[in-house]
């Protein structure tokens, strides 16, 4: 069979020539690479240790806080607690609501309620909500209840008095839901009996003015 050209060698050949100079080129760069591995170094990281947590424990008088309750809001439920705190927030039905919706609607008043919380800077989120609160019969619940059940005192205990900023021991029985309609998931109080540990400091009144000056005695005379 006659020869071929060189310029009629086949193509296989010529690929078979690139492709035993690139893997002789691979060879060559490799040698580089393994030069550029990573080394594994021996810095260690020294980490703060974690600090220890300390569960919230019931005050020395077998009071508990309110961050106790939120946090063992489950351990609590159904029974009988009594929680130690200030009073962050007071509802006022007249404050809410204006005097005006206070006198024509009173009905639209939600029952007295209020928070407490370990600091007297606390928000409500973070605070224990106080429910079924007593209060005094409206003006327009004397007109239509007959006395009877106005005076007994089972219908309508003694209505407490505190002040925002109060230090108060409040006994309850803990819940997420209440008799007359007040829930909350975390857990709520609803009102047995409450004393206050330390009154709130009242607030800084004004001065008096100073008295006005006494007139001057008219003198007598004669009259025109």
């Amino acid at each position: 069979m006659p020869k071929l050209p060189t310029s009629q060698m086949p193509a296989c050949g010529v690929l078979l020539f690139v492709a035993v100079a690139a893997c002789g080129g691979g060879q060559s760069g490799g040698s580089t690479a393994a030069g550029n591995e990573v080394v594994e170094t021996q810095t260690r990281i020294e980490l703060p240790a974690p600090p220890d947590f300390v569960a919230p424990q019931p005050n020395p008088d077998g009071t508990h806080s309110a961050l106790e309750m939120r946090r063992n809001s489950g351990k609590f439920m159904d029974q009988v607690v009594k929680i130690k705190g200030y009073v962050v927030f007071k509802y006022d039905c007249i404050q809410v609501l204006g005097p005006k919706v206070y006198k024509d609607a009173p009905d639209k008043c939600e029952r007295p309620h209020f928070y407490i919380a370990d600091e007297k800077d606390t928000s409500i989120e973070r605070s224990v909500w106080v429910v079924e609160v007593p209060r005094a019969p409206r003006e327009d619940e004397k007109k239509v209840l007959p006395k009877e059940e106005l005076n007994n005192p089972e219908l309508w205990p003694p209505e407490p008095k505190y002040a925002l900023g109060d230090q108060v021991e409040v006994e309850g029985t803990w819940s997420t839901k209440s008799p007359k309609g007040f829930v909350n998931s975390d857990g709520l109080l609803i009102y047995k009996n409450m004393t206050v540990k330390v009154p709130g400091a009242p607030a800084e009144e004004a001065p008096a003015p100073a008295p006005a000056p006494a007139p001057e005695p008219k003198k007598k005379g004669k009259g025109k």
